[in-house]
């Protein structure tokens, strides 16, 4: 049928899941590149970046 469909137990339905790596970046890119590109893609707000 090729039609996605909703998971209710699909992790970006889950409060619960709030942590996300991101790896293999330049090392020219900063936190404030981070933050913009999270809202951009209106996938939330980061609270921390290591």
């Amino acid at each position: 049928d090729g039609q996605e469909r909703r998971n209710e137990d699909a992790p970006e339905n889950n409060p619960q899941y709030t942590t996300v790596y991101v790896g293999n970046l330049a090392p020219e890119v900063t936190s404030v590149d981070l933050h913009r590109l999270f809202h951009a893609l209106g996938v939330g707000v980061i609270e921390d970046v290591r």
